[in-house]
């Protein structure tokens, strides 16, 4: 039996850009090594400052191995939660 694993990379693009690159692959109790390789469809929630101090959340789905989103109005510095699971961990 496995889980999904999601390692997240963050990448500071123009301006207020911010480049979230997930990357997905299963994880064994076991330390085995799946040559199955499943897919999963993973809700990723990600909270962001926003602008004028109100909070931004946003949902997207990764359903590739490997999935790039980008979000706006996230200054370089800035916090940056991302959720995968029931809870939620933190970039900077």
């Amino acid at each position: 039996m496995g889980f999904p694993l999601v390692r997240v990379e963050q990448k500071q693009l123009d301006g207020d850009l911010r480049e979230l690159t997930f990357h997905q692959t299963r994880f064994l109790a076991d330390g085995g090594v799946d040559a199955a390789k499943p897919l999963w469809k993973i809700p990723i929630g990600v909270l962001t400052p926003g602008q004028n101090g109100k909070k931004q959340k946003t949902t997207r789905v990764m359903t590739q191995f490997e999935q790039s989103f980008i979000f706006m109005g996230v200054k370089p510095g800035d916090w940056i939660k991302v959720r995968c699971s029931n809870r939620f961990k933190g970039t900077n």
